[in-house]
């Protein structure tokens, strides 16, 4: 049985992650920022990373399917390749931490 609450406040959409837009480093905060543009990620320049995509994610669902969270990190690795992995794919760690 399947329930179809309201959700308020969320917007109702299940491909919002193709039109996802990530943000310019500066919207992340000083730190972030600079962790953004030298590559070297200290896990307070992390957290302030997860924290601003979480919540620019929230608006479209609570609980991104898989897809989404793939499609998400890596617009984000995309707009700022210095937070690539080294290894895979180059997105596996921004998977494991938003």
């Amino acid at each position: 049985m399947q329930f179809n609450l309201p959700c308020y406040g969320l917007q109702n959409s299940s491909n919002w992650h193709l039109d996802f837009k990530v943000p310019d480093k500066d919207k992340f905060g000083y730190t972030a920022a600079a962790a953004i543009e030298d590559g070297h990620l200290t896990s307070s320049a992390k957290r302030k990373i997860i924290s601003l995509m979480r919540s620019l994610i929230i608006p479209h669902t609570l609980y991104p399917t898989a897809e989404q969270y793939v499609t998400v990190c890596a617009k984000l690795v995309e707009k700022h390749p210095k937070l690539r992995d080294m290894v895979g794919n180059g997105i596996v760690s921004s998977l494991l931490f938003i």
